[in-house]
């Protein structure tokens, strides 16, 4: 599958744009892709986005951040895939302004390159209190699957201020192709090492007690460890094997929250979502068993039996995120 990577970047500090999208924008980030059923789908069947990640989630004035998105076309038949980045600045503090402050990097278009990088200003934080120096930007990431990518139809969007083409199939913005749309949000601050958000890691996984190595994202084609439920009855099979993930410790973090005019230190209670290409988990989500601090689910192979990639995307509750993806097979009955 052949990815380009259009890069493009726009914004300004308190503008129309990052003010009127900023409800719509909250419910796209809980959502993980606002071009997505509202139900949670975990078996991937069609041309999906999964997640978002930017390292590192929270940055300084001056730092980049760079993005990677997790997608996959399952019967795209090796289409190509273009994938357009914009990133907006939206505030968090009451901080008045005047609606200056620029773009946010060149635009421009790349290909071959799986990442996205955006420098924020070192002077994005001037004339905020000190107590509450904290921006919010927002990247915009617009998948096309098999079709043409309309740069100036997306221009004309984003100058004008209403967003709501871009979450949604648009021949317009992506001629004769399938098109995604997902919102990811980081932070900017000047807030010391600890209490800065990182994104959280998966140290392992298990099926059926059994550890396995996650596919090699930088030689996807070889070194793959085959995770193997073989189940002897349909009643074993529906039943499932047990999956169980333990995150790395730095991936547990506490921060001060100011509420009400008061601090208190939060836990960043992470979670992980499950996806596959075949078959059914028992949850689509997962928190961490409290006893060992694993996290658990069954996974139930289709009855044909088969060859399936398995994602589980690690989330905390400040935007942090990271993934590592497995082959997992299943002989059923069915498909002995």
């Amino acid at each position: 599958m052949t990815r380009h990577h259009v890069k493009t970047a726009y914004g300004k500090r308190g503008s129309r744009i990052t003010r009127g999208i900023a409800a719509g924008l909250l419910l796209c980030l809980a959502l993980g892709a606002c071009s997505e059923p509202m139900a949670a789908i975990s078996e991937i069947d069609k041309f999906r986005i999964m997640a978002v990640q930017v390292e590192p989630p929270e940055i300084r004035p001056g730092e980049s951040a760079t993005h990677r998105a997790l997608f996959a076309d399952p019967h795209g038949e090796g289409r190509e895939v273009t994938l357009l980045w914009a990133t907006l600045l939206g505030e968090l503090s009451e901080k008045s302004t005047d609606g200056s402050g620029g773009m946010l990097g060149t635009p421009g278009m790349t290909f071959g390159d799986d990442t996205y990088t955006v420098t924020v200003p070192a002077d994005v934080l001037e004339g905020i209190p000190e107590e509450t120096a904290e921006l919010r930007a927002t990247t915009v990431v617009i998948l096309c699957a098999g079709g043409v990518i309309d740069l100036q139809s997306i221009e004309e969007v984003f100058a004008g201020g209403d967003l709501s083409a871009l979450t949604g199939d648009s021949d317009l913005l992506c001629q004769g192709g399938d098109m995604l749309t997902a919102f990811k949000q980081f932070r900017i601050s000047n807030k010391g090492d600890d209490q800065r958000n990182t994104n959280p890691t998966i140290d392992w996984l298990k099926l059926d007690g059994n550890i396995l190595n996650p596919v090699d994202e930088e030689s996807p084609e070889g070194g793959e460890d085959i995770g193997v439920f073989t189940c002897t009855d349909v009643d074993k099979c529906l039943e499932g094997v047990p999956l169980a993930a333990l995150l790395t410790e730095n991936s547990y973090q506490t921060y001060e929250l100011e509420q009400f005019g008061e601090v208190e230190t939060v836990s960043d209670d992470p979670y992980i979502s499950w996806f596959v290409t075949g078959g059914h988990f028992s949850n689509d989500r997962s928190r961490p068993v409290a006893s060992n601090q694993t996290f658990k689910v069954t996974w139930a192979p289709p009855l044909m039996g088969g060859t399936f990639t398995l994602w589980a995307v690690a989330h905390d509750l400040r935007g942090g995120t990271s993934w590592k993806r497995y082959t997992v097979k299943g002989i059923t009955p069915d498909s002995t």
